[in-house]
């Protein structure tokens, strides 16, 4: 049988399987205890409650994660609660759960989609924090065993799926997209690495779990995270798989060996893709033909600010709740993973010109594929480069903003790496390596504190200078083979971050008992549960709190346009370029007898004005309207009211 080299002595090798076990029993303690690290809290907090009045035990609510606490979460709590059907009739019309939001549902979808698996079994409190949880878990077990099958160095690799999960590139971007393209697509490449050094039923078994989690990959349904998750997992195993093949004995062996394993992984996740995707392809379609996202325009290279992008070890700038603008954008937009790729390539062409052969081990490919992966990333974001380049990788389909994840994702695959190629006393990198190579970081990492804005004012450069310093001697120690120091430093430092950035929240009372849920659930006794809600105004709790309580909510966010509701209320389909999107659909009260105007402010928002006693309205499924501070006076019976801090919330049926 063919053997893969790795160049590492098995003194590195430890007992992987401790890691994601130690992992499952931290999740579990913490989904016992109902916490989780999401902003819902910000729900009493609104209404002029303290933190501590809305269960946050640690940390502060982060209104700027509207994603998840306004959307995902309420989209969960709903889901629950009407037992994870596969429709839902939340926003205008009828849609396919399946197909935005990655979204439980009881179904075959569970095969390509295992970490809803929690959600089947547990009320709605618990299994968001189970969720939460399971998808950092996720994420850190795809990278951890990317890395090991390459090092067979389990501290390093779970060192490395560590310093993902908790940079800031992942806490303020927690959605599902963020972990599960990594995670499933690292296990993918992982397996499929693993594959390839073994013969008989193990290498089938491999490569069938392979392409089981090609499919989990592809099911996400994420494509910016998609696009640059297998630009850096693709490149990775191509270049271990060309190591694989040069260096084997009998290369014809062994070529058949790849094929042999890529036919597998690709049929298997072939097929359950084209389950996935038969169920799901008048939605898909749908999702497809929207102006927004699915017609977006081309984007071009070189549009990311720099301080952006070399600017993780100063989140702390970020903390502040109050703080609007980080880098000309907001905080999520502005979060980055430290980038280890810039002292990783300059230590690689340091070896390179000393006479490392790129081919030679595993690691050496690997290594070299993850360099390469990360420079095609680099220059996308930092070069001026037409969008006709771009799509040559697909990249023209990704958002600047995407882009910074995925290079955080590539640092901490190089980073490991190489630390594990140091770790090997044969392959201890000389000082006249590391120590210019952390040089150019350090001073990258000062040029990019010089242009950090906060609040568009420059920063003081103290302490950006301490932190780059403390950075830098963590990275020189992996380097230079202390690993056990240097990686201890680096997680100490991504923990500190972790907590500052999340709170720690128990359950998720301020969104489900509250005011407006309890004034909900009474009127739902009597009115139905079937009956539609509809919200006047666009103020964000109340529709938040409507949306997690389970009602049909008809003004909620529509995940694709259902052309046959918005033609009730634009039948000439003039406003179509308006309507046909992914939005937040905000009603607001026309004038008496006036036809619907429809507009799009903003690429996820539209408005519709209407008038509130409009018929349309009711054969849109419309039964109440919930108004905040308003009287419907014209047509409607009042329900009920409830008052919520300063906010006066009425429900009104319009049967």
């Amino acid at each position: 049988m063919t053997e893969i080299k790795t160049g590492v002595s098995r003194h590195f090798r430890g007992r992987p399987w401790l890691f994601p076990l130690g992992l499952l029993v931290l999740v579990a303690a913490l989904t016992l205890a109902n916490i989780s690290g999401s902003s819902v809290g910000v729900y009493e907090i609104s209404a002029g409650r303290s933190p501590t009045e809305a269960d946050v035990i640690r940390g502060q609510v982060r209104p700027v994660r509207s994603d998840e606490w306004l959307v995902r979460t309420p989209w969960l709590m709903n889901q629950i609660n009407n037992g994870l059907p596969k429709t839902t009739f939340s926003g205008v019309g009828s849609h396919d759960v399946s197909v935005v939001g990655d979204l439980p549902v009881r179904s075959l979808d569970i095969l390509v989609r295992p970490h809803h698996i929690t959600s089947w079994f547990l009320g709605p409190e618990r299994a968001l924090a189970a969720e939460w949880w399971m998808w950092h878990v996720l994420m850190i077990c795809g990278v951890f065993s990317l890395i090991y099958v390459v090092t067979r160095m389990s501290g390093i690799a779970a060192s490395c799926g560590l310093l993902l999960a908790l940079s800031p590139s992942t806490q303020w971007w927690v959605a599902p997209g963020t972990f599960t393209t990594v995670g499933y697509g690292s296990l993918c490449g992982a397996c499929f690495i693993a594959a390839l050094g073994h013969s008989g039923r193990r290498r089938i078994g491999l490569a069938a779990l392979g392409g089981w989690a090609l499919a989990c990959f592809v099911c996400t349904l994420y494509v910016p995270w998609m696009i640059t998750t297998a630009i850096v997992v693709g490149v990775v195993t191509l270049g271990v798989g060309v190591e694989f093949v040069r260096n084997a004995d009998d290369r014809s062996d062994a070529l058949r060996r790849l094929i042999g394993v890529l036919v597998l992984v690709g049929a298997v996740g072939g097929v359950l893709t084209a389950t996935f995707v038969l169920r799901h392809t008048e939605a898909m379609r749908a999702v497809n033909q929207t102006v927004y996202p699915g017609n977006r325009a081309a984007e071009v290279g070189g549009t990311l600010n720099p301080a952006t992008i070399f600017g993780a070890p100063f989140d702390f700038y970020a903390y502040k709740p109050q703080t609007v603008s980080i880098n000309g954008t907001n905080q999520s937009e502005n979060s980055a993973g430290i980038a280890y790729l810039i002292p990783v390539m300059a230590a690689f062409f340091g070896l390179f010109a000393a006479g490392l052969r790129i081919l030679s081990t595993r690691i050496s490919a690997a290594l070299f594929s993850a360099i390469l992966a990360g420079g095609v990333l680099l220059a996308w974001a930092l070069l001026p480069l037409p969008s006709y380049v771009g799509r040559i990788f697909l990249l023209d389909r990704v958002p600047p903003a995407r882009l910074v994840p995925a290079i955080a994702f590539v640092s901490v695959v190089g980073m490991g790496l190489l630390a594990a190629h140091a770790g090997d006393r044969r392959n201890v990198l000389k000082s006249r390596i590391v120590f210019p190579s952390v040089l150019i970081f350090g001073v990258i990492q000062l040029w990019a504190a010089g242009l950090y804005r906060v609040e568009q004012a420059p920063v003081n450069p103290w302490r950006p200078m301490l932190v780059a310093i403390l950075v830098c001697g963590a990275i020189a120690a992996c380097l230079r083979g202390f690993t056990r120091f240097g990686f201890g430093a680096l997680l100490v430092f991504g923990i500190v971050q972790f907590l500052h950035i999340n709170p720690l929240q128990v359950g998720a009372r301020p969104l489900l008992d509250n005011p407006v849920s309890a004034l909900v659930k009474s009127v739902r006794s009597e009115m139905g549960l079937d009956a539609g809600w509809l919200t006047l105004g666009g103020d964000i709790y109340l529709r938040g709190s409507i949306e997690a309580s389970g009602a049909r909510f008809i003004s909620g966010i529509s995940r694709y346009p259902d052309h046959a509701s918005w033609k009730i209320l634009d039948p000439k389909a003039q406003y179509e370029s308006a309507w046909n999107r992914y939005a937040h659909v905000a009603i607001e009260a026309g004038e008496i007898g006036s036809e619907p105007v429809i507009s799009t402010p903003q690429s996820d928002v539209v408005i519709v004005k209407v008038d509130p006693c409009d018929a349309r309205l009711r054969d849109l499924g419309v039964d109440v309207v919930a108004t905040q501070n308003y009287e419907l006076t014209g047509c409607g019976r009042l329900l009920g009211e409830a008052k919520w801090g300063d906010r006066v919330i009425r429900a009104y049926s319009i049967r």
